[in-house]
């Protein structure tokens, strides 16, 4: 196949180009478009126009060259080049007497195929500050298009939500038409994003408020959870919004109040509060008997046992308010213990403004998920990918993608360590590395040490095979369920709940814990110190 000779010397001028030889200087990048036949926009020209404006030397014009492509078809290309003048003329005459902009065929062209009439005035200096002012507003119309079309392909409107009812701050609350809440703390939102506030509604019952920026990501978690509610065929494992307004570029939404934290908050409470009944556990001084010694043994195999089944339940509780939007089509693709809420003895998932519908086709090379510390491999190698925009290649996301993050949440919880993160900086290239390069049932079975013998088995088969980087072979949420990993647990969950919730709310010393608390006179002790 012979060398295009046309693409050839455009390769070259733009080689020289490059290395600052300017001479003669053309757009070499909107040549090579006209050339492969694509359609070229009036914004795309002023664009062109504007590039070749700021190239521009003292001693340059703008002027208009025919370019033949084929036998019988030309293009014509605007272009610089430098004036033609001669020593005489130099000497004689000033230079910016002899200095015109464009020639005759360059004003036609910015007349007739850009569509900008060619400015009248007389300065050169006039004249480009003129025709500047002409091509900026065509090119941002034209990128604010064109990255709302990126937007699209990214986080296509799914919801047509066209509007919503306007919010009004009052002295102390904030008002949706008629209803009326006030806030808790009597402080209104600061200029920070995603922020909650507790405001307490005319009737005296609790809600939260979250304010959010206005945006498609938005909009599609308000008109997906409507639909969710609308079906009714999530239950209260999903969250639900009771008002929705907007004030400016921000979003207000009223939902129900929970009372207790979300999951990765009471975790942190559940771990305290087994470290200190461990640590009250056994006889007080250096000499202890035999039988005294096997009995603190006894307790803390009790107490282990005890916080173990409270955390199987919790990731049993997780994978059911999950399993709703995996029935429905949907992938959360942000599942993380932050993103599950407890109160009332039940779990609740939120912040759906990543989700995805397994229908929809995403774009390979765009950025779907900020943390990596959950993110499953198949999203890794999407990233990875070099992103065309002018032919972006597609790829369809799964609910495998939230039984990744629920097997590093288990992880987190049931094994107290992230097996990506080995050095504790989850915000990295590096745990994308670990990620990428995981291999099926390679998890390290030391990892598993830290359960007792009747789960460890149990838990690492379930992890394992949650954890598997295909996701064609990786377990579902339905095969999640049904693991003996829970059958610890069953039978037991009201239990289970009472405990969770007395740790969620404060109320930790129940009955059982209170007989295991070493119990202290007070009185008698105030009463030793004094005598002493």
């Amino acid at each position: 196949m012979q060398p295009d000779p046309v693409h050839s010397k455009l390769t070259q001028i733009s080689g020289k180009q490059t290395a600052g030889q300017r001479r003669t200087y053309f757009d070499c990048a909107l040549l090579k478009r006209q050339r492969a036949g694509e359609a070229i926009s009036e914004a795309v020209l002023a664009e062109s126009l504007n590039r070749l404006l700021r190239q521009r030397k003292p001693n340059q014009k703008l002027d208009v060259m025919s370019v033949q492509i084929n036998g019988t078809q030309h293009i014509k290309v605007l272009y610089l080049v430098d004036r033609k003048s001669n020593s005489i003329e130099r000497r004689i005459f000033r230079p910016g007497l002899l200095h015109k902009l464009a020639s005759s065929k360059a004003k036609e062209y910015i007349s007739n195929i850009i569509n900008i009439e060619y400015p009248a005035t007389g300065s050169v200096a006039g004249q480009i500050t003129e025709i500047r002012a002409k091509t900026e507003p065509m090119i941002r119309e034209a990128q604010r298009i064109q990255a709302q079309k990126h937007a699209d392909l990214v986080d296509p409107p799914r919801y047509g939500i066209s509007s919503f009812q306007k919010v009004r701050f009052t002295g102390n609350g904030i008002k949706f038409g008629l209803k009326e809440f006030s806030f808790s703390d009597g402080g209104g939102f600061s200029a920070a994003s995603n922020e909650l506030k507790l405001i307490i509604g005319s009737n005296g019952k609790k809600y939260v408020l979250k304010k959010m920026p206005d945006g498609t990501r938005a909009r599609n978690e308000i008109g997906l959870i409507r639909g969710l509610h609308e079906n009714r065929k999530t239950g209260t494992h999903i969250v639900t919004f009771q008002q929705v307004g907007i004030s400016g570029k921000d979003l207000y939404v009223v939902m129900p109040y929970m009372d207790g934290p979300d999951c990765s908050k009471l975790i942190e409470k559940l771990q305290r509060q087994e470290a200190r009944e461990l640590s009250r556990v056994g006889a007080r001084g250096l000499l202890m008997s035999l039988g005294t010694h096997r009995l603190r043994e006894t307790r803390t195999k009790e107490i282990k046992q005890a916080y173990l089944k409270d955390k199987i339940l919790l990731c049993q509780m997780a994978v059911r308010s999950v399993r709703p939007l995996s029935d429905q089509g949907i992938v959360h693709n942000d599942m993380k213990w932050e993103n599950i809420l407890y109160g009332n003895g039940k779990t609740c998932v939120t912040d759906l403004e990543l989700a995805k519908l397994t229908t929809e086709d995403l774009i390979k090379g765009h950025r779907l998920r900020d943390n990596p510390r959950l993110k499953a491999p198949e999203i890794v190698l999407a990233e990875n990918e070099v992103l065309d925009w002018k032919h972006p290649q597609k790829f369809t996301i799964t609910p495998a993608v939230d039984v990744w993050s629920l097997g590093i949440m288990f992880c987190e919880l049931l094994l107290g360590t992230n097996p990506f993160d080995r050095d504790g900086t989850p915000f990295g290239t590096d745990i994308e590395a670990e990620i990428g390069g995981h291999r099926a049932g390679a998890l390290n079975s030391a990892l598993f040490d830290c359960l007792t013998d009747d789960v460890r088995q149990d838990a690492e088969v379930l992890i394992n095979s949650m954890l598997n980087p295909d996701p064609k072979e990786r377990i579902t949420i339905e095969k999640v369920l049904e693991s003996s990993l829970f059958s610890l647990v069953a039978g037991k969950e009201k239990e289970g709940k009472a405990r969770l919730h007395r740790i969620s709310t404060g109320t930790v010393w129940s009955g059982e814990a209170q007989r295991r608390r070493p119990l202290r006179n007070h009185q008698t002790m105030i009463g030793k110190r004094l005598k002493a």
